[in-house]
């Protein structure tokens, strides 16, 4: 690993925290001050899909590296995109750093991030993010996350066209028994979750060299992994091209570049905890004070998702942890 000497001749070690966002800037804001508390020397860059008035007014009152406006749009390829912009800048302004902590607004830390800091700085590791062979003896059955192979198929092996952002819950009834009836066929696919989608049966890019991967999208890489998933964007544009007409590409294309390359040691481990029971649509659930016994219990360094609104006090609850006071 490449370290930053200080004056003192001792070894250190920067982190980049990448924040992708879109509302509930106040506590964006908050997350922000305490990043900065427990990692006075890291770098943050936003991306932001939400009011660029907001934006603005973020960026007077709180130590922002840079922040880039992004496009909006659940499953689909403009989330990594924005991610990518964020990797391209640090590239550009030749920083110095070693690791990338990619994080949603709603994330939080929740143990010192000294500790976080340290457990890096140790680490054998390249990257920590939960990740599977969807289509191994295995499967994603038990995992975090939780595929079944009909649904691997569904998602990955068809060429969507996106012909609505956003469905409600009785447009999405209606729509059941055509969906039913195209999953019937093998060429054609009809996908609700995620807005409305028709997809064809498609020739993938996957093979025995470069196998598809699934997994958990929020990670931390050391920085040369986010170097060689730019090399890879910028020399595989076919295969880029093709993850942008999948479903939910997030969980998959980072997962299959860096896995692939099979130089990088990747955890399974996500150090960072969420709750997946009972979810609907693909939402985690939003943690409570009822919650922080089992998430301080999991040993992990951050959390998703809290809701300053739904519950006020939880963000001073996590400060007494992380940073040993509350505001």
């Amino acid at each position: 690993m490449r370290h930053r000497a200080l004056a003192s001749g001792i070894p250190d070690m920067r982190i980049g925290f990448v924040l992708q966002t879109y509302r509930s800037l106040s506590q964006v804001g908050r997350l922000v001050d305490t990043l900065n508390k427990g990692c006075p020397d890291s770098l943050i860059v936003i991306t932001h899909s939400g009011s660029r008035d907001g934006l603005a007014e973020l960026t007077r009152h709180h130590r922002i590296s840079h922040i880039l406006p992004a496009v909006a749009g659940r499953g689909q390829f403009g989330l990594i995109d924005s991610y990518l912009g964020a990797l391209r800048w640090l590239r550009r302004q030749s920083l110095s750093y070693d690791w990338i902590v990619l994080l949603s607004g709603q994330d939080y830390p929740v143990r010192p991030l000294a500790e976080f800091s340290d457990v890096l700085e140790r680490s054998p590791d390249d990257g920590y993010f939960y990740h599977f062979d969807p289509l191994g003896d295995g499967g994603a059955g038990s995992g975090p996350i939780a595929w079944s192979r009909e649904q691997c198929i569904d998602r990955y092996f068809f060429r969507y066209a996106c012909l609505k952002d956003d469905l409600s819950a009785a447009q999405r009834a209606l729509l059941r028994i055509p969906r039913q009836a195209l999953a019937l066929t093998r060429g054609y696919r009809l996908n609700t979750s995620f807005g409305l989608r028709v997809g064809r049966r498609a020739e993938t890019p996957f093979t025995s060299d470069f196998r598809l991967y699934g997994g958990n999208y929020w990670h931390t890489i050391r920085r040369e992994c986010g170097e060689a998933l730019l090399d890879f964007v910028d020399e595989n544009p076919n295969v880029v091209d093709y993850f942008r007409h999948v479903v939910l590409p997030d969980e998959s294309f980072i997962q299959s570049v860096l896995l692939n390359a099979k130089r990088f040691r990747i955890s399974s481990s996500d150090l960072r905890y969420f709750d997946f029971s009972n979810s609907h649509l693909g939402h985690s659930k939003t943690l409570g004070p009822q919650d922080l016994e089992s998430v301080f219990a999991s040993k992990c360094y951050f959390g998703r998702k809290f809701d300053a609104a739904a519950h006020p006090a939880i963000l001073d609850m996590l400060d007494a942890k992380v940073l040993g006071y509350s505001h």
